[in-house]
């Protein structure tokens, strides 16, 4: 997987996390997109929900287990 996979599959997670209702705007993930902290559009619950999913995402991509270490 290579840097424009994973912001494809963040971007996915943002989609998602917007038709779901979890987060209200839609945003464009570019590199310097805050996930985490005053200017994420994620509370700490969406934050949560955001991490369990690109790790989901990422094991079926992959076909192997993976783990995000904050």
């Amino acid at each position: 997987m290579n840097k424009q996979d994973a912001m494809g599959l963040i971007q996915e997670i943002f989609d998602s996390l917007v038709r779901s209702g979890t987060i209200s705007e839609q945003t464009l993930v570019t590199p310097s997109t805050v996930v985490l902290g005053p200017n994420s559009p994620l509370d700490s619950i969406c934050f949560v929900t955001f991490v369990t999913e690109f790790e989901d995402r990422l094991q079926e991509k992959l076909n192997k287990e993976c783990y995000l270490v904050l």
